[in-house]
Protein backbone atom coordinates (compact mmCIF):
# COMPACT_ATOMS: atom_id res chain seq x y z
CA UNK A 1 0.00 0.00 0.00
CA UNK A 2 1.19 3.53 -0.73
CA UNK A 3 2.48 5.83 1.99
CA UNK A 4 -0.12 8.37 2.99
CA UNK A 5 0.99 12.00 3.16
CA UNK A 6 -1.22 14.70 4.58
CA UNK A 7 -0.65 18.22 3.38
CA UNK A 8 -2.61 21.44 3.36
CA UNK A 9 -4.01 22.37 -0.05
CA UNK A 10 -2.03 25.62 -0.03
CA UNK A 11 1.23 23.66 0.43
CA UNK A 12 0.66 21.70 -2.77
CA UNK A 13 -1.44 23.73 -5.20
CA UNK A 14 -2.20 20.94 -7.69
CA UNK A 15 -5.93 21.63 -7.52
CA UNK A 16 -7.35 25.10 -7.94
CA UNK A 17 -8.61 26.40 -4.59
CA UNK A 18 -11.84 27.49 -6.26
CA UNK A 19 -12.58 23.84 -7.15
CA UNK A 20 -11.94 22.72 -3.59
CA UNK A 21 -14.15 25.47 -2.15
CA UNK A 22 -16.94 24.76 -4.64
CA UNK A 23 -16.72 21.04 -3.80
CA UNK A 24 -17.03 21.89 -0.10
CA UNK A 25 -20.18 23.96 -0.70
CA UNK A 26 -21.79 21.26 -2.86
CA UNK A 27 -20.86 18.55 -0.34
CA UNK A 28 -22.34 20.58 2.52
CA UNK A 29 -25.62 21.17 0.65
CA UNK A 30 -25.77 17.55 -0.44
CA UNK A 31 -25.25 16.35 3.13
CA UNK A 32 -28.19 18.44 4.33
CA UNK A 33 -30.40 17.19 1.50
CA UNK A 34 -29.44 13.54 2.06
CA UNK A 35 -30.34 13.78 5.75
CA UNK A 36 -33.68 15.33 4.85
CA UNK A 37 -34.28 12.65 2.19
CA UNK A 38 -33.59 9.88 4.72
CA UNK A 39 -36.13 11.33 7.16
CA UNK A 40 -38.77 11.63 4.44
CA UNK A 41 -38.08 8.13 3.10
CA UNK A 42 -38.45 6.62 6.57
CA UNK A 43 -41.78 8.38 7.02
CA UNK A 44 -43.04 7.14 3.64
CA UNK A 45 -41.78 3.58 4.26
CA UNK A 46 -43.47 3.42 7.67
CA UNK A 47 -46.76 4.72 6.26
CA UNK A 48 -46.71 2.33 3.31
CA UNK A 49 -45.69 -0.66 5.44
CA UNK A 50 -48.34 0.10 8.05
CA UNK A 51 -51.01 0.35 5.33
CA UNK A 52 -49.63 -2.73 3.54
CA UNK A 53 -49.20 -0.72 0.34
CA UNK A 54 -46.31 -1.74 -1.89
CA UNK A 55 -46.90 0.71 -4.76
CA UNK A 56 -47.92 4.33 -4.45
CA UNK A 57 -48.19 6.70 -7.39
CA UNK A 58 -48.33 10.47 -7.49
CA UNK A 59 -48.15 12.76 -10.50
CA UNK A 60 -44.37 13.19 -10.39
CA UNK A 61 -43.13 9.84 -9.13
CA UNK A 62 -43.85 6.26 -8.17
CA UNK A 63 -42.95 4.74 -4.81
CA UNK A 64 -42.24 1.05 -4.35
CA UNK A 65 -41.94 -0.38 -0.86
CA UNK A 66 -40.56 -3.90 -0.61
CA UNK A 67 -39.39 -6.08 2.23
CA UNK A 68 -36.23 -7.92 1.28
CA UNK A 69 -34.21 -10.57 3.03
CA UNK A 70 -30.52 -9.92 2.83
CA UNK A 71 -27.99 -12.56 3.76
CA UNK A 72 -24.52 -11.46 4.74
CA UNK A 73 -21.49 -12.96 6.38
CA UNK A 74 -19.84 -10.74 8.97
CA UNK A 75 -16.13 -10.50 8.29
CA UNK A 76 -15.17 -11.18 11.91
CA UNK A 77 -17.16 -14.45 11.91
CA UNK A 78 -15.68 -15.53 8.58
CA UNK A 79 -12.17 -14.78 9.84
CA UNK A 80 -12.88 -16.75 13.01
CA UNK A 81 -14.62 -19.84 11.63
CA UNK A 82 -13.55 -20.34 8.00
CA UNK A 83 -10.26 -22.18 7.53
CA UNK A 84 -7.41 -20.21 5.92
CA UNK A 85 -7.26 -22.61 2.96
CA UNK A 86 -10.87 -21.80 2.07
CA UNK A 87 -10.38 -18.06 2.56
CA UNK A 88 -7.30 -18.18 0.29
CA UNK A 89 -9.36 -19.89 -2.42
CA UNK A 90 -12.24 -17.40 -2.39
CA UNK A 91 -10.52 -14.13 -1.48
CA UNK A 92 -10.56 -11.40 -4.11
CA UNK A 93 -8.15 -8.49 -3.91
CA UNK A 94 -8.77 -5.34 -5.84
CA UNK A 95 -7.17 -1.94 -5.56
CA UNK A 96 -9.67 0.90 -5.47
CA UNK A 97 -9.02 4.63 -5.30
CA UNK A 98 -11.46 6.36 -2.95
CA UNK A 99 -11.91 10.03 -2.11
CA UNK A 100 -13.21 10.49 1.43
CA UNK A 101 -14.26 13.90 2.70
CA UNK A 102 -15.15 15.06 6.17
CA UNK A 103 -16.51 18.43 7.13
CA UNK A 104 -14.47 20.21 9.79
CA UNK A 105 -16.41 21.54 12.76
CA UNK A 106 -15.65 24.96 14.07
Amino acid sequence: MNDVNFVSADELPIIDEEILNKYYMVKKQLSILLKEEDILKEHIKKAMSYSKINHLSIEKMDFFCKTLERISYPKDKVELYVPSEIKDLIRLKKEVVVLVTKEKKG
